[in-house]
């Protein structure tokens, strides 16, 4: 009996390790920046304690919000359609999350910004 080979996947060169590590670098420079910006500027214990939890608690309901079932909508049609284009859709995720998060970031640095001139 002859053997079946299967054909390659659409998008076969892998993506995988290139993806991990950029989100581990960007999450590595994020938290970089909690302990260079945000600690030293905390004026005692308590502060120090608060400015944590804040960073964390933001931290882990972000990496929920990355589970609603809308985002996981969004990718999956992305990838779905991509795929019967033919087109690889190996970083539909990854650059899903990176137009999300920027536009978080933005906001936040906008808000920051306002809340720093109100302040003084």
């Amino acid at each position: 009996m002859p053997v079946e080979t299967q054909t390659p996947a659409v998008g076969t060169r892998s993506y995988a390790p290139r993806l991990i590590l950029a989100v581990v670098a960007l999450c590595a420079a994020a938290w970089g920046a909690v302990f260079v910006n945000l600690l030293p500027s905390a004026s005692d214990t308590m502060s120090v304690a608060a400015t944590l939890a804040l960073a964390f608690g933001a931290f882990g309901l972000g990496m929920r919000h990355g589970l609603d079932a809308d985002h996981i909508a969004a990718i999956d049609n992305v990838t779905r359609r991509l795929t019967s284009l033919g087109r690889s859709s190996a970083s539909v995720g990854f650059w899903f999350a990176m137009g999300h998060s920027s536009v978080v970031f933005a906001a936040s640095v906008i808000v920051g910004a306002g809340a720093n001139a109100f302040m003084q």
